[in-house]
Parts: structure tokens; sequence; C-alpha cells
């Protein structure tokens, strides 16, 4: 489940050490190349969400397995919304499914990582799975 797309874990790093700049990134990477440093082009979000696990694991830590927990808690969120919105169970359970199966939800969950390259397809990974949180 190692995902080599791991400029989120190399920003999380780089932000706990005070600064934005990655040291010595792989080139394969999509990321800003400026004579002070070298940027990711995205924003931070995910790297801030991935902050206390590369604080705990470094950057062995597995954003794959991460943005799986983000995906399946977004998952129980979107039902405890449902039913607190007194939906039909059978309703609730349509729509979860809708949502899971019927959407590109599960791949970007289970996928994990970002845009990559101009060739690479575009992955949703932690940052759309928690803003799925928020339906």
């Amino acid at each position: 489940l190692h995902d080599p797309y791991n400029q989120y874990e190399r920003l999380a790093d780089a932000m706990l050490h005070g600064r934005l700049n990655l040291i010595d990134p792989p080139d394969y990477l999509e990321l800003a190349h400026y004579p002070d440093g070298i940027y990711v082009i995205n924003p931070p979000a995910p790297a801030v969400l991935l902050m206390p696990f590369v604080a705990i694991w470094g950057l062995d830590e597995n954003q794959v397995v991460i943005s799986m927990l983000v995906g399946a808690s977004a998952i129980g969120l979107f039902w405890v919304a449902m039913r607190q919105l007194d939906w039909d169970v059978r309703v609730s359970a349509g729509m979860i499914a809708l949502l899971a199966f019927g959407t590109n939800f599960w791949w970007a969950a289970a996928d994990g990582s970002s845009p990559s390259s101009s060739s690479a397809p575009c992955r949703w990974g932690p940052r759309s799975c928690a803003g799925c949180c928020f339906i």
C-alpha cells in the first residue's frame, strides 16, 4: 500500500521542520522549482491532515491507509447525517451505496494518492475524502 507520490507526506514533514520547501524530492513529482527551493503546487490541506501521522511515524507513514480510514469515516458520518435528517433506512442505505459505489469515492479513498503528473489520472486522496466528511 505504499504510495510513491507522497508529496503531501514530504510537505507535512517540511512543515513540521518549519519550512515549506521540500528537500531532495524525487524527480517524478509535479512540483514548482524556484531558485530558493522546491514547492508543492497544490493546496496544503492534505499535508496539514497528515502532520500528526508524519510526526509520529515520519515519512514511513502510509497515506493510503489514512485515506482509507478517512473515507470509511466519511461514509459513517454520511449515514449519521441521513439518520439525523430522519430519512427512511432504505433510502439512507441506498444513498450510502450510491455515494460509496456509484461515484469515484471508493477508488479515491482506496487510492490515497495525489495528482502526480499531467499524464497520470487525477486522484482525490485525503483532501477530497476529508471534504466528503462535510457533506
